[in-house]
């Protein structure tokens, strides 16, 4: 046996020379699944998108094989997520990429995938998945409250660079529209977030991003 001298220490493990950060912890289920998916990168989670994105623009230079995922959570538009995508790998935005969809698990409510599962139950199946179909419809209208005033409360996270204030987790306390709003306005960490806005003008902002990201 003899030593070999003047290897980089990253061709030793060719796994870790190429990494892929991505939002959250090492519970959470971007992780587990890429892991699946991309055997030879290493996935690592680094917390909140607007960490990821400035860590991208500090390595990148220096880490060229680094790269860096984020959930669509704020405000990029179709054509610029396109644009990550078809130019990867990129240095003009350091190797950043966006989902296109608002997060991971939305790539698996397609109906058609889901049929394909060993796990879909037989009356799922029938008609072309219409029962399926009206199921994820009907789960996923229970949430549209909820994840709305989520949504407003991720962007003004990610707009302060700091997670001031956390997000909802009962669909029931959001059964409709006025409710979602009268929750979202009223919060208490809101209300005590003066020095960012006066309370007017805080209460209109929400109104305004919440009846935005509803439509959309």
């Amino acid at each position: 046996m003899k030593a070999t001298t003047g290897v980089d220490a990253k061709a030793v493990n060719f796994r870790n020379e190429h990494i892929l950060y991505v939002e959250g912890n090492q519970e959470s289920i971007d992780v587990e699944v890429l892991k699946d998916f991309l055997s030879n990168i290493w996935i690592q989670p680094l917390g909140m998108a607007s960490s990821i994105t400035s860590v991208a623009r500090s390595l990148y230079p220096t880490h060229p094989n680094y790269y860096f995922l984020i959930d669509r959570d704020h405000h990029v538009s179709d054509k610029k997520i396109e644009e990550y995508w078809t130019n990867f790998p990129d240095p003009n935005t350091s190797n950043l990429l966006v989902w296109r969809r608002r997060e991971l698990e939305n790539y698996f409510l397609e109906p058609a995938f889901l049929l394909g599962s060993g796990y879909c139950k037989e009356d799922f199946k029938k008609n072309n998945g219409q029962l399926l179909r009206e199921k994820i419809l009907s789960l996923a209208t229970e949430r549209l409250y909820l994840d709305v005033a989520n949504y407003v409360i991720v962007s003004l996270r990610e707009d302060f660079k700091e997670t001031w204030i956390e997000k909802f987790k009962k669909t029931s306390d959001f059964p409709d529209k006025k409710t979602a709003l009268e929750q979202l306005t009223q919060k208490q960490e809101f209300r005590s977030f003066s020095k960012k806005y006066h309370s007017e003008q805080r209460k209109k902002k929400l109104w305004h991003d919440f009846r935005n990201i509803l439509t959309k």
